[in-house]
C-alpha cells in the first residue's frame, strides 16, 4: 500500500515539475476540462428536463445534443492529448513548445 502511494505521489510531484518548466502544457488541459465540462452540462440539462422540469421536448433535445456533441469531443479530447503528449516530450527534451506547435505536428 505505502509503495501505490508513493508511486502515485512521485508522479504528482514529476507532473507538476514538468508544467512548471512550461506553462504551455496547461492549455491543452485546460481545453480538455472545457469539453468534458461541457458533455457533463448537456448530460445534466437532459436529465433535469426529464426528470425535474417534465418537459420531455426540451429532455430530448438535450439528448440529441449530447449525442452529436459527444463525437466531436471525443475527436478534440484525443487530438488534444495527442499534443500534449508530443509537447511533453518536447519539454522533456529541453525544448520550448506551445500548443499550435503540438496540433500542427500532430496533423500529419
Amino acid at each position: 500500500m505505502l509503495s501505490k502511494f508513493d508511486d502515485l505521489s512521485g508522479l504528482f510531484k514529476n507532473t507538476f515539475k514538468l508544467i512548471g518548466k512550461d506553462k504551455d502544457l496547461l492549455q491543452p488541459i485546460l481545453y480538455m476540462g472545457i469539453y468534458r465540462s461541457v458533455s457533463v452540462c448537456l448530460a445534466f440539462t437532459g436529465i433535469y428536463f426529464f426528470f425535474v422540469a417534465q418537459s420531455y421536448g426540451y429532455g430530448f433535445l438535450s439528448i440529441l445534443a449530447n449525442l452529436a456533441y459527444a463525437p466531436l469531443s471525443a475527436f478534440l479530447q484525443t487530438r488534444h492529448k495527442a499534443a500534449l503528449s508530443w509537447m511533453s516530450f518536447e519539454v522533456l527534451k529541453g525544448k520550448d513548445t506551445d500548443l499550435n506547435s503540438g496540433l500542427s505536428r500532430i496533423k500529419g
